[in-house]
C-alpha cells in the first residue's frame, strides 16, 4: 500500500499516528504533502520507518498520483489519507478530494 499523508500542521501530536503506520507490515510507501511533510517525515526517520519515503512538499496533485502509481504494485492500493487539515494547498478537504479523484481518472 502508498499512503498519502500530510496538509497543513496545526501543531499537532501525531507521535501515536506515525508509530501506528510504521508498524503496518502493508504500508510499503509514504508520499508526504503539503506543510507537515518535512515534519512527518523527521519523524517517521526517528521511530525507524522502514518503508519508502517521498516528499512531494506542495507538487500538484496529479504529480503526486503519478508518483503514487509508480511506488505501487499493479495489485496494490493508493490511499489519501491525509490526517491533516487542506487549507495549505486546497481551498477544503472536498477540494483535495475532488483533485484526487480528477488525477486517479486521467491516469
Amino acid at each position: 500500500m502508498t499512503l498519502i499523508l500530510g496538509g497543513y500542521d496545526k501543531g499537532l501530536d501525531y507521535a501515536d499516528l506515525i508509530k501506528v503506520i510504521t508498524n503496518k507490515k502493508n504500508v510499503k510507501n509514504i508520499i508526504l504533502i503539503g506543510d507537515l511533510a518535512q515534519r512527518f517525515g523527521k519523524m517517521f526517520t526517528g521511530v525507524k520507518y522502514k518503508g519508502n519515503i517521498v516528499d512531494m512538499g506542495k507538487k500538484s496533485m496529479t504529480k503526486i498520483v503519478n508518483k503514487a502509481l509508480s511506488l505501487t504494485p499493479t495489485s496494490g492500493v493508493v490511499l489519501l489519507s491525509p490526517a491533516a487539515a487542506s487549507f495549505d494547498m486546497f481551498h477544503d478537504y472536498k477540494e483535495r478530494g475532488k483533485k484526487f479523484k480528477e488525477a486517479v481518472a486521467n491516469l
